[in-house]
């Protein structure tokens, strides 16, 4: 025989199928949490126990949590990104664009977009159609005082003029890859090939803020950067300079 049914606030015993105690008039049939299972009042949409909504606004309360980590989520890839980016920029990266020329001077804009400064120490104009060889540059005589060969960091644009190198201040090593005079005048005065129209590269090697210790510059002292540009563009300086 089954238990009797008995109100749940007072204790009176009631019919089995009554849904109201007809003593203290407390209903019977109460709403359940769906998350701790504890009695909650009919109308309630939250659970005073365990403080979860039911039904949809349960659904509103995962979904806004849900969003709340992902915002979190992606804060800390966005943070550690940034880290990222800093340590990559932490050191100078240098480039350069030739861009004009005069009677004595080849004229460069060069810029360096790390964080630390670079310094400009090798400089060779190279014929694209005579590879093996190389006219060495060296700062011109208004540049060296001041040193334009140290570009700051930060992305400013420093303007350099580079002119040809006294044989005597060149190392015996690079002195043998030099263009001979003859040499450049058969570059220059080839009738089937107008210099005007030649390829001329210019080598720059540049000390940046990496070099040597970092693990992948062990074995180099400096990166060279180049620009490949026509002969026409330092026309002024081949004519004067190297007797074109």
């Amino acid at each position: 025989m089954s238990e009797p049914l008995k109100c749940i606030a007072c204790g009176n015993e009631l019919p089995q199928d009554s849904t109201t105690c007809p003593l203290c008039l407390s209903p019977q049939k109460l709403k359940i949490c769906q998350i701790c299972g504890k009695a909650m009042p009919r109308n309630a949409e939250r659970c005073n126990g365990c403080t979860s909504y039911q039904r949809w606004r349960r659904h509103i309360q995962f979904w806004a949590a849900f969003a709340l980590a992902i915002g979190g989520f992606f804060t800390l890839i966005s943070t550690g990104w940034s880290g990222v980016v800093y340590v990559l920029d932490r050191n100078s990266d240098t480039k350069f664009k030739v861009t004009s020329s005069d009677d004595l001077r080849i004229y460069l804009r060069v810029w360096n977009t790390g964080r630390r400064p670079s310094t400009l120490v090798g400089y060779r104009l190279i014929f694209d159609d005579s590879p093996r060889k190389e006219l060495e540059l060296d700062l011109s005589d208004k540049d060296q005082p001041e040193a334009t060969n140290v570009i700051a960091p930060g992305g400013a644009v420093a303007k350099v003029s580079l002119a040809r190198a006294l044989l005597s201040t060149i190392p015996a090593a690079s002195r043998r890859k030099q263009y001979t005079e003859p040499e450049l005048q058969e570059l220059l005065h080839d009738p089937k090939s107008p210099w005007v129209d030649r390829l001329l590269t210019l080598e720059v090697d540049v000390e940046e803020s990496s070099d040597p210790w970092c693990p992948w510059n062990l074995f180099r002292s400096h990166h060279t950067r180049t620009d490949r540009f026509p002969a026409g563009r330092i026309q002024k300086f081949v004519v004067r300079s190297l007797g074109g």
